[in-house]
């Protein structure tokens, strides 16, 4: 979690436990009067019903709190998504440009339509090469994306799943005390039970939260994100050298000018790149 999906988290926690710093048993309030047994308990069992009524209150602010944060990081993560895109496309396009530039210069030196074909060849390998990477580079990070998306969504649903657990153990519990208070049970039972109560839902919590968090790593999907992308790359950088040297042994066979050579223009060959 971020740091300040943990402090909302450790806000909602303390929030709930209030009931671990009741006053004790037989406090009083001072310059009030000693209460009787009967006031005393009556008392208790407001305070009980009072606090319930209150953490309520607080919980629904910190879970709005939570969802308005979720809610932030999915607009900047949406927005860094766009950018990202739009990035890649204005990258591309001047690697079209300057590709058809070469191209276009190289085509320029051949001196005869044999040497235009093998250019033409030459030109429509390349050009399929740069298409098919980039539509690998593109599925690679498509299935990155999905792959996060996914596991977050996951992740969310075990952290609500948890909290809302947290939630309904804990209003069980001031429950109970309630229904215990009116029963006429000790009050110092009473809160000793609630806090017993309180700590081993508080505890179930935190364990299903280390649990959740253990399992978070993104390192896995990170891993094979970059194998998919070497592999787009080095298939990429193997087409154009595959081409290149077809190219030379063609225009060789045709013995052209040396002005025709694709080594007098080797901006010619596009240089892979993640983005190309």
């Amino acid at each position: 979690m971020t740091r300040d999906f943990k402090k909302i988290w450790v806000g909602l926690v303390v929030v709930l436990l209030v009931g671990l710093i009741l006053p004790p048993a037989g406090a009083q309030v001072a310059g009030s009067p000693s209460p009787t047994p009967t006031s005393q308990g009556k008392n208790r069992c407001e305070l009980f019903l009072s606090v319930s009524a209150k953490i309520g209150q607080q919980v629904a602010s910190y879970t709005n709190k939570l969802k308005d944060k979720r809610d932030e990081i999915a607009t900047k993560l949406k927005e860094r998504q766009t950018e990202r895109v739009a990035n890649k496309t204005e990258v591309r396009a001047k690697w079209d440009a300057n590709r058809a530039d070469h191209f276009a210069k190289l085509q320029e030196l051949a001196q005869t339509d044999a040497q235009k074909q093998v250019i033409l060849k030459f030109k429509q390998t390349v050009s399929a090469a740069i298409a098919a990477h980039r539509a690998a580079i593109d599925a690679a990070n498509r299935t990155f994306e999905d792959a996060v998306k996914q596991a977050n969504l996951s992740r969310k649903t075990s952290l609500d799943s948890a909290v809302t657990t947290f939630k309904n153990a804990v209003k069980a519990v001031y429950e109970k005390a309630q229904a215990d208070c009116a029963a006429g049970t000790d009050t110092k039972t009473v809160r000793t039970n609630l806090k017993t109560a309180l700590q081993s839902a508080r505890d179930t919590l935190n364990a299903s939260r280390q649990s959740i968090e253990a399992a978070k790593s993104m390192q896995s999907l990170i891993d094979a994100h970059k194998a998919a992308i070497k592999k787009a790359n080095d298939d990429f950088k193997a087409a154009v050298a595959k081409a290149l040297a077809d190219f030379k042994t063609a225009m060789a066979a045709l013995k052209p000018s040396p002005s025709a050579s694709p080594s007098a223009t080797p901006s010619a060959t596009p240089s892979p790149s993640p983005s190309g």
